[in-house]
């Protein structure tokens, strides 16, 4: 399985990629190597995700609010990719 990050860098207070890179760098503790992609435009990580899916099972941390989640949600929908879940919101 493959590890793979997806943010929205305004998330958490405008914080998303300082997130991610924490989240990385937890993950490289316990041995996972993860790669890290941000959202470019509304839309683009459901892309991502489903581009992704459609060819390898992976496990896609998904850091941001709902809409995020959503995205890569509607993504992976039918395949067997996993999503974990790592919140940071606006407030």
């Amino acid at each position: 399985m493959k590890h793979i990050i997806l943010a929205n860098p305004v998330s958490g207070k405008r914080k998303g990629k300082i997130y991610a890179i924490r989240v990385k760098e937890l993950l490289k503790k316990h041995n996972i190597d993860a790669s890290i992609i941000m959202s470019e435009y509304p839309k683009h990580l459901t892309k991502v995700a489903k581009d992704l899916a459609s060819k390898d099972n992976y496990r896609f941390y998904v850091l941001g609010g709902d809409g995020t989640l959503n995205e890569v949600a509607s993504g992976i929908v039918g395949t067997k990719s996993e999503i974990v879940v790592v919140p940071a919101r606006n407030g």
